[in-house]
């Protein structure tokens, strides 16, 4: 029986390997730029720099000092006994650690 001589690989199939190997990363390179400049556009504030007045985004209307001390007290009366419960913890804390 004669030995078959192992085939060998040709040229050809390495360098369409290596192309593809390089389309992929190209292709995730630019997925991730694409990404990072949708990003950057959305984000009008950078660390360190002052921000223009007319890139605020205000998605919302806040309400005023007296309409929000109003809220957070109908929320604490409304948890009266969990707020009571914690205040009642705290001033034994305080007074079994001061002495």
């Amino acid at each position: 029986m004669a030995k078959k001589k192992p085939e060998k690989k040709s040229q050809k199939t390495s360098t369409i390997k290596n192309n593809t190997v390089v389309q992929w990363f190209m292709k995730m390179y630019l997925i991730v730029r694409a990404r990072i400049s949708r990003l950057m556009s959305r984000r009008p504030h950078r660390s360190f720099l002052l921000t223009k007045r007319r890139d605020y985004k205000r998605s919302f209307k806040l309400p005023g000092y007296w309409a929000f001390t109003v809220t957070v007290a109908k929320v604490l009366w409304k948890n009266r006994k969990l707020f009571g419960g914690l205040v009642i913890v705290y001033v034994l804390a305080t007074i079994v650690i001061s002495g």
